[in-house]
This record gives structure tokens, C-alpha cells and sequence, in this order.
């Protein structure tokens, strides 16, 4: 026994044989199995509660999925609505060139109507200066009276038409906005 060993397993240096070491280490064994068994147990934990986690957020993420598709098929259906409304009063109007021109030609016909008016207001004119002159020569006052009477229903009656142009004139411009 050379070696510094004076019994078997029994070393000089510490006095201690390889039993007790042996038992320490078996114990130090057997409490880092009891630690990795624990650890083991609560990562386990660990993985079920972030599995479940990630169920519920899938879950919450789905629900908000179908909330937006409700959402932007309500939107949709309103914005239709309002397309529709818009295409409805586009259709009800007219196109701001054809109304400048349908009232153009309405101010033409007004001037052409209004010089006809002056120039038949003219003879008229003309006809009652003539008249007045032939009733002073002739010094009746019932045959003056007669032709100033008939004079005055012409002026009425030319009058009245012209209005009834304009009224017709009017008529028709109401009738064709109202289609």
C-alpha cells in the first residue's frame, strides 16, 4: 500500500473513504434530479399556459376578423345606398352646357318676340296716328270712336298673343325640367 493509502478506499490526505464521496455525490445527483424534475414540471406548465394563450388570442383575433367583415359590409351596403342616391339625382339634372343652351334659345326667341312686339306696337302706332288724322277731318266722333275702338282690340288681341307665346314658351321650358 504504497501510494499514501493506508487502508483500502482510505487516502491520507483527507481520511475519508470513497463511500462517503460516493453518497455525496448520489445525493447531489439525486437534488439536481428533484431541480430538473421540478424545472421540468414547470416549463410543462409553462408550454400549456402559452399554448392556451395563443388559442385565446387565435380566438380573439378570429372574433375581430368577423367584426370587420360586419363592419365593412354595413359600409358597403351604405355607400351603395349613397351611389345609388347620387346616380338617381345625376339622371334628375341636366348638364350645365345643354341648360345654358336651351336658355339661350329662349333669350333668342324673347328678343326675336320683343322686336316683332316693337314692330307691330309701331303700326299700331302708325295706324292710330293715321286714324286721329281721319277722324279730325271727318269731324264724326263715332267713326272715330269705331276705329279706335277696333284699333284697341287689334293692340289687345296682339298683345295677348305675344303673352300667350311667352306663357307656351314658358310651359315648355318648366315641362322639359320636370322630365
Amino acid at each position: 500500500m504504497g501510494n499514501g493509502a493506508t487502508k483500502k478506499g482510505v487516502t491520507a490526505e483527507n481520511g475519508r473513504t470513497h463511500e462517503p464521496h460516493l453518497r455525496e455525490v448520489v445525493a447531489d445527483l439525486d437534488g439536481m434530479r428533484a431541480l430538473m424534475d421540478e424545472r421540468d414540471r414547470r416549463y410543462t406548465e409553462l408550454r400549456k399556459d402559452d399554448r392556451e394563450a395563443v388559442e385565446n388570442a387565435f380566438a380573439a383575433s378570429e372574433k375581430a376578423i368577423v367584426k370587420a367583415e360586419q363592419a365593412q359590409t354595413a359600409y358597403n351596403v351604405s355607400h351603395n345606398d349613397l351611389s345609388r342616391k347620387l346616380d338617381d339625382q345625376n339622371k334628375a339634372t341636366i348638364p350645365r352646357p345643354e341648360i345654358m343652351a336651351l336658355f339661350g334659345a329662349v333669350d333668342q326667341k324673347l328678343e326675336s318676340l320683343r322686336s316683332s312686339f316693337e314692330k307691330d306696337i309701331e303700326a299700331l302706332t302708325t295706324d292710330i296716328r293715321g286714324l286721329r288724322e281721319s277722324r279730325s277731318e271727318q269731324g264724326g266722333q263715332k267713326t272715330g270712336a269705331k276705329e279706335l275702338s277696333t284699333t284697341f282690340i287689334a293692340v289687345a288681341g296682339i298683345v295677348l298673343f305675344v303673352v300667350s307665346i311667352l306663357i307656351s314658351s314658358t310651359l315648355a321650358i318648366v315641362l322639359h325640367f320636370l322630365k
